[in-house]
C-alpha cells in the first residue's frame, strides 16, 4: 500500500477504446523506473523471518464482501438477485467485528483480495478481478478516496487485537481488463440460447 509507485496513465474506456497510454511492457520507463527505485534504497535485500512459527496458528478465512455491511440499517440479507454482485460490505464493519468473529484458537485472519478490482464489474465481489495491484478498491471503503487509509487501520486494529493478517494477493491473473476478438459465428461466442455472446467488456 502507500505511495502509488506505477504511474497510471490511461484507462480503457466502456465502448473499447484506450484513452491515453499505459505501460505495456516490464522493459518500459514506466516499470524499470519503479525497479530502479527499489534497486537505489540501498543495501542488498534481505528475507525478513517471522518473529514465530506460523504452523502453530489457527487461521480464518472472512470474505471483506460478505462479512458486515455496516452500510445498510439493520444489516439485511442479500436478495437472490444480488448474489453476484458487491453488497456494500467494508473494511470498517469488519474492523467492528473482529473482538467477536475472530473464531475460537484463530491467531491468524486471511481476507479475500482487498486490491483495487475492475470498476465497472460488479461479479468480482471476491476480490479476484484485479485492476490495480497497488491500491485498496474503494468499495471496500467507507470513503472511498482513503480506502488504502482505511486498510491500514484495519492491519493496526488487528495487531492492537494480537491477530495477525494475510492479504490474499492474486498474481496469476488479472481482472476483465481486456477482449478478445472472435470470429462471428464461431461456437464459443454462442450464448447458451445460440445468441452472440459479447466478449467486448473492458474497464
Amino acid at each position: 500500500m502507500g505511495r502509488d509507485l506505477i504511474p497510471t496513465h490511461g484507462i480503457f474506456s466502456a465502448n473499447s477504446t484506450m484513452e491515453g497510454s499505459m505501460p505495456d511492457s516490464l522493459f518500459s520507463r514506466e516499470f524499470q523506473s519503479v525497479f530502479s527505485q527499489v534497486r537505489d534504497a540501498g543495501g542488498t535485500p534481505k528475507a525478513f523471518p517471522s518473529p514465530i512459527d506460523w504452523r502453530d496458528q489457527g487461521i480464518s478465512f472472512l470474505m471483506v464482501d460478505r462479512f458486515n455491511n455496516t452500510r445498510s440499517t439493520p444489516p439485511q440479507a442479500l436478495r437472490r438477485s444480488d448474489l453476484l454482485r458487491f453488497s456494500r460490505a467494508t473494511l470498517w464493519g469488519l474492523r467492528t467485528s473482529w473482538p467477536t468473529s475472530r473464531g475460537p484458537g484463530a491467531g491468524a485472519t486471511w481476507l479475500s483480495p482487498v486490491l483495487k478490482n475492475v470498476p465497472l464489474e460488479e461479479g468480482t465481489y471476491h476480490g479476484y478481478g484485479i485492476h490495480h495491484s497497488l491500491r485498496a478498491d474503494p468499495r471496500f471503503a467507507n470513503d472511498p478516496s482513503h480506502a488504502d487509509d482505511e486498510l491500514r487501520s484495519l492491519v493496526d486494529a488487528a495487531h492492537q487485537l494480537g491477530l495477525y493478517v494475510i492479504l490474499d494477493i492474486v498474481l496469476n491473473h488479472t481482472g476483465n481488463v481486456f477482449a478478445y476478438q472472435w470470429d462471428v459465428g464461431e461456437k464459443t461466442c454462442l450464448d447458451s440460447k445460440g445468441a452472440e455472446a459479447s466478449f467486448r467488456r473492458v474497464a
